[in-house]
């Protein structure tokens, strides 16, 4: 006769959440503060930018003291019946309790930064909730797993194997990232601005066009150059001032400008 594995022990003590939960709340936030600096900084108006600048830090700063009062009056604790408890202390007091019974699933995640930080983002899906319902939390990487294996123990733990379909799609993204990562190193390669030296400017217009389609990649069947495509995008960058200040307008010269002068006088 076989019993089953006790639950482990946990501690009951009550415990704050780890310091990357408020960037949860920074990131709702983070448009409120960047949306004015990158519309002035388009603008090119520097006082502008510099005193969004000094109102964004200090708008930062406010922001980063509500962080503080949510990790510093927010808690968890699980009882010994096995009932997580959410609890807020500031103001006025409020009591969330959650059952593993109550729920259908529950995830770990541990992005890069989470891994760098020693956090884990636990997700709770209550059972017959939508899923806008769910509840995230952010708590260290010992005290997530300890959790999970109290709301919902795993009796018997199984590898999942992709076979069949799953197996062909899991190849076909990897071949997909891959060719995604050549075509960006290929674009880079190929977007890289022409050297315009002594010998490049000697050429003649049409092969100088030629040597930029070249460099460019806007190349067709047979290695040949896309001539027309090529000077439509000479064309772009020059209305776009890609190049620079360039105008094609023909300065006045001193000439013309006596010319006005004698006719003024008249």
């Amino acid at each position: 006769m076989t019993t089953p594995n006790p639950r482990p022990s946990f501690p009951t003590e009550e415990k704050r959440f780890h310091p990357f939960a408020a960037l949860r709340f920074l990131r709702k936030t983070l448009a409120v503060y960047l949306i004015p600096l990158v519309n002035v900084l388009f603008e090119r108006n520097w006082p502008a930018f510099w005193t969004a600048l000094r109102q964004d830090a200090i708008l930062f700063a406010l922001l980063c003291g509500v962080s503080w009062a949510i990790l510093r009056f927010s808690s968890w604790q699980l009882d010994e019946a096995g009932v997580l408890h959410l609890r807020w202390k500031l103001l006025f007091k409020l009591d969330t309790t959650i059952r593993g019974e109550a729920l259908a699933a529950l995830t770990l995640e541990r992005p890069a930064l989470f891994r760098l930080g020693g956090a884990t983002k636990i997700t709770l899906y209550p059972a017959g909730q939508p899923r806008k319902h769910v509840i995230p939390l952010c708590l260290h990487r010992a005290d997530a797993r300890e959790l999970a294996d109290r709301l919902l123990p795993i009796e018997t733990p199984t590898l999942h194997t992709p076979a069949g379909s799953e197996r062909a799609a899991l190849v076909l993204l990897g071949a997909n990232g891959i060719s995604t990562l050549a075509l960006v190193a290929l674009a880079i390669r190929q977007t890289r601005q022409l050297p315009l030296d002594a010998e490049t400017l000697a050429l003649p217009p049409y092969e100088l066009m030629e040597a930029i389609g070249r460099k460019r990649g806007l190349l067709v069947r047979g290695g040949e150059v896309n001539t027309e495509r090529c000077a439509v995008m000479l064309v772009d960058e020059f209305r776009a001032c890609k190049w620079g200040r360039i105008s094609l307008e023909r300065p006045p010269q001193r000439d013309d400008m006596a010319d006005f002068a004698e006719e003024d006088e008249e």
